[in-house]
Formats: structure tokens, C-alpha cells, sequence
């Protein structure tokens, strides 16, 4: 079997050697192991280190973009150029946890050669303290409508299913969830509950669910709700019939301070429906400083 790595880089000159090598690591007599990385136009060295460190090596394939076009235009080139009967998409500054492929390769296989997510492990710049970890529940259509709990770089996914998901709109500010909720939709996804990849926690990464303190909270959320409603947006051009796409832009409407569409979801009553009351009621600082000071007092306890 052959596996294909993509990844996307731009300005990961600290990190992308250390990528590479841990990919190289996962290939073993049963799996043949291809790197296709593309460069989005780094301008801080990234691509002349790639070149002369790998270039020499058959089994990466390197390609350039002279201007920077987006992490999805990236990808879209590396999965253009594979050739890979499953594909991981991986983060240039991520490392691979030794096995994954295999795990993973053989839970696709085992289960009707579905997409595979694994859990992570996030750890500091330079990975030597573990911050977070996160093994990732199984999805349904409305979960995965409502938010993404599935890390792209935790996934291995056959190629023969690539069509539902590639090429990926290029003016997305992401991938992960635009990947999964199409993969989920057609129920070709299978939880694999073992730790596959290390994520690394950067000035770049949009992490509030690890912070404590209520206005970083609130910004980290805020920075993720604004881009989502430009995704939702684009989802309902692409799937129109999903009736949660609209609950998804309320809750993101409401937490902004915007009216949304439709206050009260009573059908399917849950965590979501409650959030919007409140955040149209209360105010979102108003929500987060609650839980802000609930997990405060808990950890005094």
C-alpha cells in the first residue's frame, strides 16, 4: 500500500525538518511512504531547506508556488501530484507519533476502507510539555453541522473517496472542517481511539479551548465564530438541504451579538439551542466569565 503525505508549507523554517523526518519513519515493508510538500511561497527559507535536504530523496516530490495562495491551494497541489492509494493531510509543523500509519492503515482497511481519525496530543513550540490531548468522539450528521471535533492531521483517508472532498475551495481560511463534514454526511468516517499525531501549539494555532482567563477565552472563540460563518455560508451553497447549517450560523450570529435568524430550537433541545438563548439574552463575555469563574472554583476544590 502506498500512502501519501501532503503537506502545505509556508514559513515553518524551525519545524518542517522535523515533520519530514517523522513521516519517513512511518514507511515498513507493507507501506510505501510518499511525501508531496508544497511550499505557498515561504519567505523565510523553508523551501531552500526542503531543497537541500530532500530533494535527493524519491520519495518526496517538492513543488513551489512563488506567491503565497492559501494553505487549501497547497493541499489542492500536493493531492494533485500524489499518487497514493490513501493520503494523510499533515501540518509542516506537526510530527508524526511512530506507527500511526500502520493503525491507521489497518482500521481504514478493517472497516470498509472508511476515513480513519485518530486522537492528538498538543505540546509546546518545542514539544517538550504536553498541553492537551484529545481522542475524538464519533460524528453524526448534525454534530459535525454544529462544530468539528476531527483534526485533519489526525486522518488517513482512501483515495477513492477524495472526489467528495478535493478539489478544497481555496478562499476557505481552513480545511479540517470543510474535509470531515463531507466525509461524516455520507457516514465514511470511523474513530480510530488511539493518539496519532502531535500537534504543535503555535503563535499561528487557534487553540481557546486551552486558556482560563474569560476575555482570552472569548477572543480565541471569537476569532474561530467570525471565520465559521464565512464556511457556513459557503456549505449552504454546496448543501442547501441541511436544515442545521442554519442552527450553526445562529449560534455563531448570536455569540457575535448579531439577532439570529431563529432564537428558540426547541427540536433537538441541547447545549447549542441554550447557547444561542444566552448569548442573545446575556451576552457571550457574559457566558464565559460564568464559566470562566466555574472552572476557577473547581480547580480550587
Amino acid at each position: 500500500m502506498k500512502v501519501s503525505y501532503l503537506i502545505g508549507v509556508y514559513n515553518k523554517l524551525n519545524y518542517i525538518s522535523d515533520c519530514i523526518d517523522s513521516v519517513l519513519k512511518e514507511e515498513t515493508p507493507e507501506i510505501e511512504i510518499e511525501i508531496c510538500i508544497v511550499d505557498d511561497g515561504s519567505t523565510d527559507g523553508s523551501f531552500n531547506l526542503i531543497n537541500e535536504k530532500f530533494h535527493f530523496n524519491p520519495k518526496i516530490k517538492i513543488f513551489k508556488f512563488e506567491k503565497n495562495l492559501g494553505k487549501n491551494a497547497a493541499y489542492n497541489k500536493a493531492y494533485e501530484i500524489s499518487t497514493g492509494e490513501f493520503i494523510c493531510i499533515f501540518g509542516a509543523d506537526d510530527v508524526v507519533i511512530r506507527g500511526r500509519t500502520t493503525k491507521l492503515l489497518k482500521y481504514s482497511i478493517n472497516n470498509s476502507h472508511k476515513a480513519v481519525y485518530g486522537g492528538l496530543i498538543s505540546k509546546n513550540h518545542d514539544l517538550s510539555e504536553i498541553i492537551n490531548k484529545i481522542i475524538p468522539k464519533k460524528q453524526n450528521l448534525y454534530n459535525i453541522t454544529m462544530t468539528n471535533t476531527l483534526s485533519g492531521g489526525c486522518s488517513l483517508i482512501p483515495r477513492s473517496l477524495c472526489e467528495y472532498i478535493f478539489p478544497i475551495p481555496e478562499d476557505l481560511k481552513f480545511e479540517d472542517w470543510w474535509i470531515s463534514y463531507f466525509l461524516v454526511k455520507r457516514e465514511l468516517v470511523v474513530v480510530l481511539e488511539d493518539y496519532v499525531t502531535i500537534y504543535r501549539i503555535g503563535s499561528n494555532n487557534d487553540c481557546a479551548f486551552l486558556v482560563e482567563d474569560n476575555n482570552d477565552l472569548y477572543d480565541g472563540i471569537k476569532k474561530d465564530y467570525e471565520r465559521h460563518i464565512d464556511y457556513l455560508n459557503k456549505l449552504k451553497l454546496y448543501d442547501a438541504n441541511n436544515d442545521y447549517i442554519d442552527k450553526s450560523l445562529d449560534l455563531r450570529l448570536s455569540f457575535l451579538g448579531c439577532r439570529p435568524k431563529k432564537m428558540f430550537y426547541i427540536k433537538k433541545f441541547d447545549i447549542f439551542s441554550l447557547k444561542i438563548i444566552l448569548f442573545y439574552i446575556i451576552g457571550a463575555k457574559s457566558f464565559y466569565s460564568i464559566i470562566s469563574n466555574v472552572r476557577k472554583q473547581i480547580k480550587k476544590k
